[in-house]
């Protein structure tokens, strides 16, 4: 049955390609939205055009979610282990299990690493997981530093981190950070004001700018890396989260007040997706199968 059923959505999402090529529409992704309820975990993939095209349960809780489009495989992190959910065999396997426990798990480019992080009393520092030994190595432990893994540079090179200084007046950390997996060195490129921190952060396609989704207070910013300054999105309304690149980077989708909304960079329009209000914590934006 499970077999069938990722056949289906296989067969849903080429029609919606093949309708959008019909109808000179650009093929922009599918939005994977994750919801946790009371009693269910599930993926709701979502075609920006259509809206829902089909609902995956998930047997855990998800803690990050990461995709690897060449092997059509998430990575998350649940309790004491990361585990994989494969959409073309629909199965969900324990890749490993670690203590401390393990969060924020992000594939690189090439598929070749997992970086995440351990969370221990004192710190949260950054490891990588290779897939071929399936060896777990340190990049920086005990370092005092909270070091959230957020994604990586097409080069392999470099880790995107939230990351901050462990006290009790700054719990989650309050900076950007670029981590050198060669020379495993940190630059923190971005200092968060005052009580502010990151939650999600992700690199546009070029590389060129940061989408920062930001709490205390709640907001969705942008960050030009050559530049080191801000960009302000005011269309988008405060208290929205879990922003998102688009696969082609001229959109960004995001949550607010259980809704899920796209943003067009080029002319500040905000389009709410045909989709049930629920309680969603996560957004992918990838690239149709």
């Amino acid at each position: 049955m499970k077999k069938i059923n990722s056949l289906i959505l296989l067969i849903i999402l080429l029609l919606t390609a093949a309708c959008s090529s019909k109808n000179n529409v650009d093929d922009e992704g599918i939005i994977v939205a994750f919801f946790y309820g009371w009693s269910n975990c599930d993926l709701t993939y979502i075609d920006p055009e259509i809206g829902v095209v089909k609902t995956t349960p998930l047997s855990r809780h998800a803690n990050g979610l990461s995709y690897l489009p060449q092997k059509q495989l998430f990575v998350y992190a649940s309790g004491g282990s990361l585990f994989l959910y494969d959409i073309v065999s629909d199965q969900e396997s324990e890749l490993f299990q670690t203590h401390p426990m393990p969060s924020s798990p992000v594939w690189s480019p090439d598929g070749k690493q997992i970086a995440f992080a351990k969370i221990y009393d004192q710190n949260v520092d950054l490891f990588i997981y290779d897939v071929d030994t399936k060896e777990i190595s340190s990049l920086a432990k005990n370092s005092q530093f909270y070091m959230f893994p957020q994604d990586w540079s097409k080069d392999n090179k470099q880790i995107l981190l939230r990351s901050g200084i462990l006290s009790e007046e700054n719990e989650y950390g309050n900076f950007v950070t670029l981590f050198s997996t060669d020379k495993k060195t940190k630059n923190d490129i971005y200092q968060f004001p005052e009580t502010s921190f990151a939650h999600f952060l992700q690199f546009s396609p070029d590389e060129k700018i940061i989408l920062m989704g930001i709490a205390q207070p709640s907001d969705i910013t942008l960050f030009d890396i050559e530049k080191k300054q801000r960009i302000e999105l005011p269309n988008i309304p405060k208290e929205s989260t879990s922003p998102v690149w688009s696969p082609d980077g001229e959109k960004i989708a995001y949550i607010h007040d259980n809704k899920i909304f796209t943003y067009t960079l080029n002319t500040g329009e905000i389009t709410q997706l045909e989709v049930p209000e629920d309680n969603y914590s996560i957004l992918l934006w990838i690239e149709k199968p």
